[in-house]
């Protein structure tokens, strides 16, 4: 029999994994007056090596604690990025309402102001009694005093065109447009179409009102003015937009009047078919829009028949590039987060296998050729292994005492 002490043992932790290793040595041993017996070699059958892979171990349990420790710091980010994210589109939605409500405010003031103008011309008196003559003298007075983008025009009853600021346009017939059938009919104050005027280059915007006889209060005519696009483009342009904008204004057939910044010859073009399902919306709205070409545009939009009556107007906005610099700092944040995921699992089992994989192995592979009967096996720990150094320095102590007594033995 093989004898040892457990009173050289330098550690408590030391002698309790001992003990627990050699609970699992086999029927060939026993405990007796605190000394353990031995009766042959086969007692280290089933130490370390057997039991290794039926077990996780130790840096794959850590990787996970700390896996654990990291999933709700990600999650935690990742929700904190698209609830930024989300508040920064709903801000956006809000300024871009806010945008267009200015817009369309600029527009209320240009078109209020050329009503109150044909008001006014329709009560004058040689309007109303039909004085060609006279009528013709106050265009001609009028066209020194207002800028050349606007032309104003008088028509009979039949839609001839009587006297105006522009005298070549006397005696045409524009009965067939939409905006004096309108108001002939009645319609206190109509947007018509663009039209191309037959005596100018370019295209105007139209408006109308009727004027009444005095005495029967029968619609008599009509009185219109005609703004000249162009001028209205130039007038947009000057209004400040945020870079990812764009402003487009419409007339009632979809027909681009004007638009922010200016591409060549988009006036008079129809509308692409995305905003055109949105002309005749029945009030003003927001959307994300997805064009043919992939990209999603955010469209605040008044239709011809709310605000502006006869007009229609879209403020486009790039919401990629709005959400550009919150995207970009999110992917940055859980770029920073996966690579500090990355190299704390790189940290832990370069540890684990230094610290405590390594030094396992060692002690198995010294338990294993004890089991064979090399009773010169020692295992070799680095100090800076703590535990797992005095471990092996209890175990060499326990390997020198079998091999003393083996020696004694057989002499």
């Amino acid at each position: 029999m093989w004898y040892f002490s457990e009173k050289p043992m330098k550690s408590k932790l030391s002698l309790y994994r001992l003990s627990y290793l050699f609970h699992y040595a086999g029927k060939n041993c026993a405990r007796v007056d605190d000394e353990f017996i031995y009766t042959s070699n086969e007692t280290f059958s089933g130490i370390f090596l057997p039991r290794v892979g039926k077990f996780m171990k130790l840096p794959h349990r850590l990787l996970i604690v700390v896996s654990l420790a990291l999933v709700p710091i990600c999650a935690l980010q990742v929700y904190s990025a698209f609830r930024l994210e989300n508040q920064q589109t709903l801000a956006t939605f809000t300024e871009a309402q806010r945008l267009l409500q200015l817009i369309e405010d600029e527009q209320a003031g240009t078109i209020t102001g050329i009503q109150r103008l044909l008001t006014t011309i329709r009560q004058v008196p040689v309007v109303v009694a039909q004085d060609w003559t006279q009528c013709q003298d106050m265009m001609n007075r009028l066209k020194k005093e207002y800028p050349p983008n606007l032309e104003l025009y008088v028509t009979n009853n039949s839609g001839i065109i009587e006297c105006s600021t522009n005298a070549s346009a006397v005696g045409i017939d524009v009965s067939m447009r939409n905006h004096v059938n309108k108001a002939l009919a009645g319609v206190e104050f109509f947007i018509g179409s663009q039209v191309a005027p037959r005596t100018k280059h370019g295209t105007s915007l139209p408006f109308a009102v009727p004027y009444r006889n005095s005495e029967s209060g029968g619609i008599s005519g009509v009185v219109i003015a005609l703004l000249d696009i162009r001028w209205l483009d130039d007038y947009l342009a000057t209004k400040p937009l945020p870079p990812s904008s764009a402003l487009t204004m419409a007339d009632r057939d979809g027909l681009i009047v004007a638009q922010v910044p200016r591409i060549t010859e988009a006036s008079g073009q129809q509308l692409p078919k995305e905003l055109m399902a949105l002309l005749n919306r029945s009030s003003r709205g927001i959307e994300h829009i997805t064009y043919d070409d992939g990209t999603e545009r955010l469209v605040a939009y008044s239709p011809v028949n709310s605000g502006q009556q006869g007009l229609f107007t879209a403020l486009i906005i790039d919401n990629s590039i709005a959400l550009h610099q919150i995207k970009k700092d999110r992917n940055l944040a859980l770029l920073i987060l996966l690579t500090l995921a990355a190299g704390t699992a790189i940290a832990i089992i370069w540890l684990g296998d230094r610290y405590v994989s390594g030094p396992a192995a060692n002690l198995a592979d010294v338990a294993t050729r004890l089991r064979a009967g090399d009773l010169t096996a020692r295992a070799v720990v680095s100090p800076s292994s703590g535990e797992f150094a005095a471990l092996a320095d209890d175990f060499n102590a326990m390997a020198s005492a079998l091999d003393a007594r083996a020696r004694a033995a057989s002499q």
